[in-house]
Formats: C-alpha cells, structure tokens, sequence
C-alpha cells in the first residue's frame, strides 16, 4: 500500500507478506545495496536498500545489474581459476529491448512557465508527491522512457449536454481541483467521484457537464449531498459553499476552508481556528500555470 508522500520528496510503502518473501526481500535488498556501494554509491546503507527496492521495480535492470556484478567478479579472479564459477551461463536473457519491459506509470506535472527557462530555482509540483525542483525531476525521470503528451489547455474544454463525462472533461477537472472541495479535506481528486455542483436534469440547459460545473467528492460526501441534506454551490469567484442540515456555512477556496465569523459560537470558532492551522491543500494551481502531462514508464 502506498502511504502519503512527505514534504521532502519521499513516501511510505507498506506490505504484508509471507515470512520467507519477507526474507528474501530484505536479503536481495542488502545485496543491491552493497552493489551499489561497491559501485561507488557513497549514501548510507538504508538509503541504498531504498534505491535497491527501486531497481526491483523493473525486473530486468535488476537482472542485468545482478549479471554483470557477478561476471565483474569472476572476470577478477581469472588469476586464480579455481575460484571461477565453472558453469559460466547467466541466470537469463533479455531477448526485447528492455525499455519495452518497464512498467507503465503515469506522472501529472504542474509548472509555472519560467521553471521551464530557470531550471536552476523552477519548482515543480508532481501529483500525489510533493513539489521538486526541476534538477530533482531529471533524477526521477533517470532510466525512464519518457513520452510528453500535449499541454491540456483548461480554458478550452468544451462541455456537453450528457450526464456521462468525456474522459477529457474528468482530466480536466481533476487537473483543476486536484484535491476534494469538502471542508478541509486534503483526499486526492483522482480518488473522488465527480459531482455534478448544480444537479444534472434530463430537460435542463444545454452543456450541463462542464468543468466549471463539477467538482470531486468523496463517495461518503457524495452520498451526504444526495441523501442527508448537505447542500453546495458554486460562487461567482469559483469557490464551493457548503451548507450543513443545522445550517452552518463553510467556504471551499483555493487557500483553504473558511467559515464566516459572526455567525456562531465561540465553540464552533475556536474549533474553526483549530482546524485552518492544519496545513491547507492548494485546491488548485494559479491561472498562470502550464499543466503538462508526462507518460513515463520507468
């Protein structure tokens, strides 16, 4: 299971296995690590076990890595043959271009466009993982087959009359409210339905399913909104109001949750003044962005 990423780049990785996996595992880790080193990796060892479970990750570079490390080794004890492995066949053989043998996965990339004329100081803001500055982006693109798909311009998404949403429209979306618009929730859009904010009729206006007219919900939120009487809207400055069943009022806005402070108790404030000293979620990116989408399979 993939946890959270951290503010440095990093992320937790958790796994239940069978004891002897486990063992295996851990072994074939302190071996990559050591070949690593013996590579001329200075990091510490625990780091060097991370970049080996990394190289697990695609099979073959593991292989060819494990491969030549041996052959390496035998080719330096040709002084002494009896300390060569007699049986001198590798374990196996890559017959297509490796490349075609990485995983495939998907990397959403949001950048202003002077990160693409500074990389120097450009930052970055990879989904699901924390903003990077433009060199640390080159290393996690290292040994990858890279293909740039076309910049999605978001202000020329055309909507349409359906009640099914154009994959175009959900990426879209998404791009644009990459995190839930509920009250202070940080949960990935990519993990939410999408709600349509002014309800979708059969005999309603035309270009109903637009950009500006859904947004991501939880599938527990979504059931609120539709059985248990919580309302939202959209505001003419494309926040998201929502309005509780005891009639409290939060707004959605790209800095956050906020409640108007006049209208409850000093309870519900300080709790309120709690809950925005938690980091925030930029709810979107500035209009001045360039949203690229980046295929990798690494």
């Amino acid at each position: 299971v993939l946890g959270r990423s951290s503010s440095d780049g990093l992320r937790d990785i958790h796994a239940i296995t069978g004891l002897a996996e486990a063992a295996h595992l851990d072994g074939m880790l302190n071996r990559i690590a050591d070949i690593l080193a013996h590579q001329g990796d200075t990091d510490d060892r625990q780091i060097r076990r991370s970049k080996a479970l990394g190289w697990l990750a695609s099979p073959a570079r593991a292989l060819h890595l494990l491969q030549h490390h041996i052959t390496d080794n035998d080719h330096s004890r040709e002084d002494n043959p009896g300390e060569r492995n007699p049986d001198h066949r590798l374990c196996g053989t890559v017959t297509v271009d490796p490349a075609r043998l990485l995983p495939p996965v998907t990397l959403y990339l949001h950048l202003a466009e002077h990160s693409l004329t500074e990389p120097a100081t450009g930052v970055v803001r990879v989904e699901q993982l924390s903003p990077v500055t433009v060199g640390h982006l080159s290393e996690l693109l290292s040994n990858c087959r890279v293909t740039v798909q076309p910049v999605i311009d978001l202000n020329d998404v055309t909507p349409v009359d359906s009640y099914e949403i154009p994959e175009r429209i959900r990426e879209a979306v998404r791009l644009t409210r990459p995190v839930e618009t509920f009250p202070y929730s940080s949960r990935s859009a990519r993990s939410c339905d999408l709600d349509h904010t002014t309800a979708w009729t059969s005999n309603g206006p035309p270009n109903q399913t637009s950009v500006d007219n859904l947004t991501p919900l939880s599938r527990k939120v979504h059931r609120a909104k539709t059985h248990a009487f919580w309302r939202i809207r959209r505001t003419n400055h494309g926040d998201h109001e929502w309005t509780t069943p005891a009639g409290q009022r939060f707004t959605v806005r790209t800095d956050g949750t906020t409640m108007p402070a006049d209208r409850y108790s000093a309870m519900e404030q300080a709790l309120h003044e709690m809950m925005v000293q938690l980091p925030q979620p930029r709810l979107h990116q500035p209009i001045d962005l360039v949203h690229r989408r980046v295929v990798l399979r690494c």
